[in-house]
């Protein structure tokens, strides 16, 4: 689940700065999905536009890793308010009877 949200988040966030950067220029469609598609399109872009484009990838992975970072602090939370239940040895959960070791002929029964 937690790569699922990541990519998820990673994906939209991209999208989402891609086109709040480069989408105003002429025929921004096509070479948003060109760089979604393929990181070597990016090479492949003026000086400015890549610098642009770059910067969303890391907004992308940013939004992404303090996504991650947040499920994970909260997973430490709730893992720590996780009350510890006693494991019993036996099925008459009694205090004695829990410290006292089956004989081995009775542990082996089938």
């Amino acid at each position: 689940m937690g790569v699922a949200i990541g990519s998820a988040v990673y994906q939209l966030e991209l999208e989402r700065s891609l086109w709040t950067t480069i989408g105003s220029i002429d025929d921004a469609p096509n070479v948003i999905r060109s760089v979604k598609d393929s990181l070597e399109r990016i090479s492949t872009l003026p000086a400015q536009l890549q610098v642009d484009v770059r910067g969303s990838y890391m907004t992308a992975l940013r939004a992404a890793f303090l996504t991650t970072v947040a499920f994970a602090v909260l997973a430490v939370v709730s893992g720590l308010l996780v009350k510890e239940l006693k494991l019993h040895s036996t099925l008459t959960r009694e205090e004695d009877a829990a410290s006292v070791k089956p004989d081995r002929e009775d542990a082996i029964e089938t």
